[in-house]
């Protein structure tokens, strides 16, 4: 590309490319990424960041929005599009939710907002085994964040919650409970009960 009208070839060619209706369309999505390209080398950071805005549904482009809000300390913006990446996302991409969760986390910690950091603290230890960090990292950080005293308490309200799973108990997590708190009789009677507990 040498010349504007060269430039304008190419962005005719890209915008040639429409969605195809897919939840996950891998030619839509390249093809935004090369127009994002060509406006980062011919354009204004301003006219990148306004093209990023308006493919928002682009899970690339809401998280370069949410690192530039981060950088620059609008956490309230950033919190916006975590909010509105798990309701758009929640359903069918739970792993891209997540991703949006562990982004309000970090934003909760870096606010000291130890209401939401435990929100989402217990969320990962509940629900998930942790992508980019493990069950111990979550679990840590709820320990540490909740009220010094409380934590006892806390924690058997989660292995209640875990118990009344019935059939569908997590052993695994609560013998990792179990370890960490150094519970040992609970530990031993576990593995008693459930012999094919890995």
């Amino acid at each position: 590309m040498k010349t504007p009208q060269e430039k304008e070839q190419i962005k005719a060619v890209i915008n040639k490319i429409r969605p195809a209706g897919k939840s996950w369309d891998w030619d839509y999505r390249t093809a935004q990424e090369l127009m994002q390209e060509l406006l980062s080398k011919t354009e204004s950071e301003e006219a990148v960041i306004q093209y990023l805005k308006e493919n928002i549904s682009n899970p690339d482009f809401r998280e370069k929005l949410m690192g530039e809000a981060i950088r620059a300390e609008d956490y309230q913006y950033a919190l916006e599009l975590t909010h509105d990446g798990i309701a758009k996302d929640g359903n069918e991409f739970v792993g891209l939710a997540d991703k949006w969760r562990r982004y309000q986390l970090d934003i909760y910690r870096k606010l000291d907002d130890n209401e939401n950091t435990i929100r989402l603290a217990r969320y990962f230890v509940m629900n998930r085994n942790g992508y980019s960090q493990s069950l111990k990292y979550y679990y840590d950080l709820l320990k540490k964040t909740i009220p010094a005293g409380s934590w006892d308490k806390y924690l058997e309200n989660m292995i209640a919650e875990i118990l009344k799973k019935g059939k569908w108990v997590d052993y695994e997590k609560l013998a990792s409970f179990y370890i960490w708190e150094e519970y040992w009789e609970r530990y031993l009677s576990l593995l008693q009960e459930n012999t094919t507990l890995s």
